[in-house]
């Protein structure tokens, strides 16, 4: 599987799904910073300058979905690649018109060597 040493931003509310991709980029090489929700994500990205991609899923509670956590995360990081989950990809597509470029999305559940590729795919800025 394809890997690297980046630091990524884990944004995800359920514990046991924060914990097994914790593990996953972890053995990718990858270090992760985790954030409970949005709000927590945004001021861990403003403390952690060397994070590298914002990986989130989209559904999450205390007011700040992931489509709006990336639409902020980029007026901080214009540059700052961001990968959208979600169990919901209609959902998602249906709101595809707020992804701008630096923005994939992931459908859960995935595996973990779509998860591997499509993390490195958005460090390397690779349309995914």
């Amino acid at each position: 599987m394809i890997g690297g040493s980046e630091k990524i931003l884990l944004v995800e509310d359920h514990d046991l799904v924060r914990e097994q991709v914790t593990i996953q980029l972890g053995r990718l090489g990858y270090q992760v910073v985790v954030a409970e929700d949005g709000v927590e994500a945004l001021e861990t990205l403003k403390a952690t300058p060397d994070v590298r991609l914002l990986f989130t899923d989209v559904v999450m509670p205390r007011g700040l979905n992931g489509l709006e956590l990336a639409a902020e995360a980029k007026k901080l990081r214009p540059d700052l690649p961001v990968l959208l989950t979600t169990g919901y990809s209609e959902q998602l597509m249906r709101r595809s018109d707020q992804l701008c470029p630096g923005m994939s999305w992931l459908n859960k559940p995935y595996l973990p060597e779509e998860l591997a590729a499509k993390i490195r795919a958005a460090l390397d800025g690779a349309i995914v």
